[in-house]
């Protein structure tokens, strides 16, 4: 399949987990279903589609979500619903945004069509019959879903035709990774960071963005390929001395 986004319908808009991309553009999974042994649940799916919670095929990530029949690229699969809540929770640092799906990065064209912007906390504790918070990001498995906002709904969608089986993977973003980086063990750390190229100086990790906005400033600068905090040295002059 393509790897280009999928339409956006005049009434949908894409948004994040915060932070929660629609696409991944890293290779994508190969590998053939497994059969699997699913975990009774109350869990609700759209008319039409069988989803299964089982043992997630990532290393340590617990329960996963599949597939539990082949459907097409573009099903809608389920309801990503949860707690409406505000910026102010958001930006609340003690306030964990795990769950959370924003399409606050388009406010304003929001807002020139009468609507206004979706913050949505799926954590399983406010959706218990919903299965978006449930998805796990594949990090090196490419995303098979996304989320689809239409009207004030949203849906996890089908980016490639899904098979019996197939676990769903939802791309979350960088910035998700970057703020929980350091709480993360040492070996998923470096996967995370291989992933979506993030650069960890000292205590602190940077995304590409961020390591441009210091470079621009000269906060930083790059010694035997590596990034070190402080400007740009300057090349020593290097003087010949001539044979009389």
């Amino acid at each position: 399949m393509s790897e280009e986004e999928p339409p956006v319908a005049d009434n949908a808009t894409s948004g994040h987990r915060i932070r929660l991309s629609r696409t991944c553009k890293r290779p994508r999974n190969t590998e053939s279903p497994i059969p699997r042994n699913y975990i009774p649940t109350g869990r609700i799916s759209l008319p039409g589609v069988q989803l299964g919670l089982a043992n997630s095929d990532l290393p340590g990530a617990g329960y996963g979500v599949f597939l539990r029949g082949d459907y097409p690229s573009g099903t809608r699969l389920a309801t990503y619903s949860g707690k409406h809540i505000t910026i102010a929770d958001v930006n609340n640092p003690q306030y964990d945004v795990s769950y959370v799906w924003s399409d606050l990065d388009q406010a304003e064209a929001l807002t020139a069509r009468g609507r206004r912007p979706l913050i949505i906390d799926a954590n399983p504790r406010f959706a218990p019959l919903d299965w978006g918070g449930m998805i796990n990001d594949g990090l090196t498995r490419a995303a098979n879903v996304y989320l689809h906002r239409v009207r004030d709904q949203l849906f996890v969608t089908l980016l490639t035709d899904g098979v019996s089986g197939m676990e769903l993977y939802l791309e979350y973003g960088p910035e998700y990774w970057q703020a929980k980086y350091f709480s993360l063990p040492t070996d998923l750390r470096q996967e995370v960071a291989a992933c979506y190229n993030l650069t960890v100086l000292g205590d602190q990790c940077f995304r590409p963005p961020e390591i441009a906005a210091l470079r621009k400033d000269k906060r930083i600068h790059q010694e035997n390929g590596k990034w070190c905090w402080g400007p740009p040295q300057p090349r020593a002059n290097k003087t010949r001395t001539q044979d009389r």
